[in-house]
C-alpha cells in the first residue's frame, strides 16, 4: 500500500449494527430502536432514522469517492454524489472528507444532508435504526 498523502481522507471505518465508528473527527453511532406507530421524531441534521434491512453487506463510514451515486430520499432517481454535495454547499475540496455511511458502493446516508431512498422507513419496516453523527 502506498502511504497516505497529507490531506487524503482516512481509510473507511467499519460500522456495526449496533455500534459506532470514528472517522476523520466524526463519531457515527447506529442503534436499533423500537418500532412505534407514531411519527419518528426529528433529531436535527445529524440524526437520521433508517430501515437498514436492505443493507446487503457491512456498513462503513468513509468519504465520497469518484463515481459515487446517491438516490436521495424523495428524489426521482440517482444523482452523482459530488453533484448532490455541491448543490448543498459542500466545497469540492471538502467532499472527500464529508462523512457518508455506505454499504459496498451504495450510499446510505450523507451525514447532515439526507438518507437514501432505499433506507427510508416504510409501513412494513420492522427494524429501525437511529444513526447519529457528532464531531469528536
Amino acid at each position: 500500500l502506498l502511504p497516505r498523502r497529507a490531506g487524503d481522507p482516512a481509510p473507511p471505518a467499519s460500522l456495526r449494527l449496533p455500534g459506532s465508528a470514528n472517522w476523520m473527527g466524526w463519531r457515527i453511532e447506529a442503534e436499533e430502536i423500537p418500532r412505534v406507530a407514531a411519527r419518528i421524531p426529528s433529531g436535527g441534521p445529524n440524526v437520521e432514522y433508517a430501515d437498514l434491512a436492505a443493507a446487503t453487506g457491512p456498513l462503513e463510514v468513509r468519504g465520497a469517492r469518484p463515481g459515487d451515486r446517491f438516490h436521495p430520499l424523495g428524489a426521482p432517481g440517482h444523482t452523482a454524489l459530488a453533484e448532490f454535495l455541491r448543490a448543498r454547499g459542500v466545497d469540492a475540496r471538502e467532499r472527500p472528507f464529508w462523512p457518508i455511511v455506505a454499504c459496498d458502493r451504495e450510499v446510505i446516508w450523507v451525514v447532515g444532508k439526507r438518507i437514501s431512498e432505499r433506507a427510508r422507513i416504510r409501513a412494513d419496516s420492522r427494524r429501525i435504526h437511529r444513526l447519529r453523527a457528532s464531531r469528536t
